[in-house]
């Protein structure tokens, strides 16, 4: 969080709007918790609930072990992993299918979780360890937490609208493309800006 104060401080920023997705949400709240001066809202995607049970789930089989193998199972483990995850969540649950995923997506995901190391899961981990109601309920900024039909994680976002969250939450809810849900996050940003 530090880092992030400390690059908005450097831009000479004045309370901007901070917009996350997935993990990028998890740190926009955890930001909002601990530098609330320096914000003007939270815009939120694909912020989600999980019980502690699917959470436990996740972080014994969402991040298998990519390290480098003699007979090279790690490469197909990430394209299957890459592949699935693009498709449905959690991806260890997805059937192998042909999917509309471009290729090119898939392979550069791969890279990337290559390029990590054997440290690739971190952020991620800590992003599903975030991911609880309580996390959300010391939040004082306003947020706004688009939620959209079309996300894999749908269901885990729609649990947010029966918790208890203060005032300052409000929901946007999105049925329809990506064009649509592009087009929600476009105007909820205008429309605070």
């Amino acid at each position: 969080m530090d880092a992030l104060a400390q690059f908005i401080d450097a831009l000479k920023l004045q309370q901007p709007l901070i917009y996350g997705s997935a993990t990028g949400a998890q740190i926009g709240i955890e930001f909002a918790k601990a530098y609330p001066e320096k914000l003007s809202a939270l815009v939120l995607e694909n912020a989600a609930s999980f019980s502690d049970q699917e959470r436990e789930k996740i972080m014994t089989q969402y991040f298998p072990d990519l390290s480098a193998r003699d007979n090279g199972e790690h490469l197909s483990i990430a394209w299957s992993m890459a592949k699935k995850l693009y498709v449905g969540f959690p991806w260890f649950e997805v059937n192998d299918q042909t999917s509309a995923i471009p290729l090119e997506l898939v392979q550069k995901t791969v890279l990337d979780y290559l390029k990590a190391g054997d440290q690739y899961d971190q952020a991620y981990r800590a992003a599903f360890a975030n991911e609880r109601v309580e996390q959300l309920q010391t939040v004082t900024s306003d947020t706004h937490i688009i939620l959209w039909s079309g996300s894999i994680l749908a269901a885990y976002s729609k649990r947010l609208l029966h918790t208890n969250l203060a005032d300052n939450f409000y929901f946007h809810s999105v049925d329809g493309d990506i064009k649509q849900r592009y087009q929600t996050v476009l105007t909820t940003v205008q429309a605070l800006l």
